[in-house]
């Protein structure tokens, strides 16, 4: 089908609310809209995405003999009433009366339904066992918080507060930022400076106890255990074949600097904190900070010109060089010098972010460069024996499966 045929059309610009990359790129492709905060319709191409994922989803069940079924949206409360669930949860469930002043349920989960379908249709052993599968939406308005776990950049997780700020009480973000959060640093900047009460652990460095220090022999080492144990279970150890809790403490206030300057190695910045280069450029430039080789974008702010970003990952002196379509703002050239926080950061707790937890900055806890990773990696032999014993049974599915379900 031509585009100009298509329901949804392109947009030349996003919404303003629109912040976020993924969010821009899906609006203006035509692939969502929104009907109210938090709430899209998908458009056709979404559908088609949609299509394709739930048909890989139903080849791969299919595969081990699923069958597929759909069960109502509304269901009758007298099967709630049975279990027990009915009285048992409270305002997260929907409920309605019909016009017969019937009790009705909003499906917020299916088993009593598949269980009262199984009850009827199964009437002997010899007609198991049997593999049900469903793929449909659910209503909950659930009082319980939101676990998130961010590896990768946050923004998703701004454009979500942005949309809908009202939200906020109700996450726990866990976020292991590190080298990520060079990737997405206006989305944490945005968090940091609108949001400084959210739940949230900014994991910098402590993470790397699962790869760093302790027992590294044999089976342990962290490309031998790959070997060793994941390569082959199936699909998951695929993933882990190709991609391979802590101790945290108060946050004290998020490091950030800015300079309407170059920088040089007299300037120091705490590591993994946040700088910021504000220089003057004319509207309409494509400009950049260059950094090891890597490009950071920066966004035109007005008169004040082009905003530059970058979280440093490690201590060390840093050089870095703009590049723009501006001829003023092309090739000039700075460094800077990120340094450890101080050791008694801790005793000086962030007002500002009451729930805000990272990396103990002790050097007591710390395994080589790598803050706080010693509170994982004492733990790093019994999760990996732990996670060796768990994939094999991955290897008893994949050796039933004709590809082992990779896609």
């Amino acid at each position: 089908m031509r585009m100009s045929a298509q329901f949804s059309q392109t947009l030349r610009e996003a919404p303003a609310d629109a912040e976020v990359a993924s969010h821009v790129l899906l609006l203006r492709a035509g692939f969502i809209r929104q009907l109210a905060s938090g709430i899209f319709s998908y458009l056709p191409l979404a559908r088609r995405a949609f299509d394709k994922i739930e048909a890989i989803i139903r080849e791969e069940i299919d595969a081990i003999g699923g069958q597929e079924i759909t069960m109502p949206v509304v269901h009758p409360a007298d099967i709630w009433k049975e279990t027990g669930r009915w009285y048992d949860i409270d305002a997260e469930m929907g409920r309605f009366s019909d016009r017969s002043d019937r009790d009705m349920v909003l499906a917020m989960t299916h088993e009593e339904v598949v269980a009262d379908l199984v009850r009827r249709e199964i009437k002997s052993y010899r007609q198991l066992p049997q593999l049900l599968y469903h793929l449909q939406t659910k209503w909950r308005d659930d009082p319980r918080p939101l676990y998130v776990l961010v590896w990768g950049t946050i923004e998703d997780v701004a454009q979500a507060l942005h949309d809908d700020p009202a939200i906020k009480n109700k996450l726990r973000v866990y976020f292991i930022a590190g080298p990520n959060k060079k990737w997405s640093p206006a989305a944490y900047n945005y968090i940091e400076q609108n949001h400084p009460d959210l739940w949230i652990i900014e994991n910098n460095s402590t993470y790397r106890g699962w790869f760093e220090g302790r027992d590294q022999s044999g089976d342990l080492g962290n490309r031998s255990f790959v070997e060793t144990h994941i390569r082959g279970s199936g699909a998951l150890g695929y993933y882990f074949t190709g991609h391979l809790g802590g101790r945290f403490v108060r946050a004290w206030e998020r490091p950030k600097r800015v300079f309407d300057r170059l920088t040089t190695y007299d300037d120091e910045l705490e590591t993994f904190g946040l700088l910021e280069l504000v220089l003057p450029g004319p509207k309409g430039a494509v400009a950049s900070l260059v950094v090891d080789g890597q490009e950071f974008p920066a966004s035109y702010e007005g008169p004040l010109g082009y905003r530059f970003r970058f979280v440093p990952k490690e201590t060390k002196r840093w050089s870095c060089q703009t590049r723009s379509t501006a001829a003023e703002l092309d090739g000039l050239e700075g460094a800077f010098t990120s340094v450890d926080p101080v050791p008694d950061a801790t005793s000086r707790p962030s007002a500002r972010h009451p729930h805000w937890w990272t990396d103990d900055p002790d050097r007591a806890f710390a395994e080589g460069p790598h803050l706080g990773a010693v509170t994982v990696n004492r733990w790093r032999e019994e999760f990996l024996r732990d996670f060796a014993a768990r994939i094999r049974r991955c290897k008893i599915v994949a050796s039933a499966g004709s590809d082992h379900g990779l896609r």
